[in-house]
């Protein structure tokens, strides 16, 4: 890239003034990202009518988990998959992430009508049900409404259909990357049979109010490895304004590069191809020392497996 390509791009990700003006009055404490990322969560921030920082970055970062999440792998060959539950209380605004996901997603389908197979607004009622979803769709990102009553519901372990739920999306979030395999059914009548899947990102965003959610949390949950997979994004502020001036058509060009993204990865998955995405110098710094911290923790549960599968889920 030379110096005018970069200057182009830093062009584009700069927001306006009144754009940033916009981010600066909104609610929340959760930084915006850099680069793209951050860029299309302004957009999403801009669309909210109710503006908050943590919906719009959990949008943002599904979006791009939906996209990119299997053909581009970390350097460690795992995909970039992401669980987040958005922990808010009612009426702040959270419904701005499903409608800011649904609102990119049909501008970019426009331009690439396959990047929809990315986006999947399905409630699945058990493991099985997720494994013939994610075969046909190996990249995919989940939205979820209303999450915390779907693992209120998990933690009674009453319904077997939940309880094999609840094991394959444990299972799903580490078998991401190039090499990673997810176990199929086999049963009497091989017409019920599951195939097994192979090279799958399944990213799941949700939403849920602090009180189902906490009160959905089991010691068994967190001992399993269930929960120690999310990433959890609380946003703790009041009731934001309301957005005079909602952005409801995204703009051209982020659409573009949005399109260019999901069509180059469906080129590499015909071709069967991966990248792997080296750190920064001091993102690999950063990481280093969150591992060693992680490492730290695990040793220091002993035999509690509620704390060490908490630290090890982080790495």
């Amino acid at each position: 890239m030379d110096d005018n390509e970069r200057e182009a791009i830093e062009a584009f990700l700069a927001p306006t003034p009144a754009e940033a003006m916009r981010q600066a009055a909104s609610q929340g404490v959760l930084p915006m990202p850099p680069g793209f990322v951050g860029y299309l969560a302004g957009y999403i921030l801009q669309h909210a009518i109710r503006p908050v920082r943590e919906v719009a970055v959990v949008a943002a970062l599904g979006i791009m988990a939906g996209l990119a999440g299997r053909e581009w792998t970390t350097f460690t060959n795992s995909g970039l998959n992401l669980y987040i539950v958005l922990v808010a209380r009612s009426a702040v605004g959270k419904e701005a992430m499903h409608t800011g996901i649904a609102t990119v997603m049909r501008a970019v389908e426009a331009h690439h009508p396959a990047a929809r197979d990315a986006f999947d607004f399905s409630e699945y009622a058990s493991g099985p049900a997720l494994i013939k979803g994610i075969n046909l769709h190996p990249c995919l990102l989940n939205i979820m409404g209303e999450i915390g009553h779907k693992f209120l519901a998990m933690s009674k372990g009453k319904e077997s259909a939940l309880n094999s739920l609840r094991k394959t999306l444990t299972d799903l979030y580490s078998k991401s990357g190039s090499s990673g395999i997810v176990g199929g059914l086999s049963y009497s009548s091989q017409d019920n049979n599951i195939q097994s899947a192979e090279a799958v990102a399944y990213s799941l965003v949700g939403e849920t109010t602090p009180g189902t959610f906490y009160q959905s949390i089991t010691d068994e949950m967190m001992s399993d490895g269930f929960m120690s997979r999310f990433l959890v994004i609380q946003y703790e502020g009041d009731r934001p304004p309301e957005n005079p001036a909602p952005q409801h058509v995204p703009p051209v060009e982020m659409v573009k590069w949005l399109a260019g993204i999901a069509q180059h990865a469906t080129t590499m998955r015909t071709r069967q191809v991966f990248c792997a995405v080296p750190p920064l110098p001091d993102a690999k710094q950063r990481l280093d020392a969150f591992r060693d911290e992680c490492d730290r923790h695990i040793n220091e549960a002993g035999d509690d497996e509620r704390l060490r599968q908490l630290w090890s889920g982080r790495t």
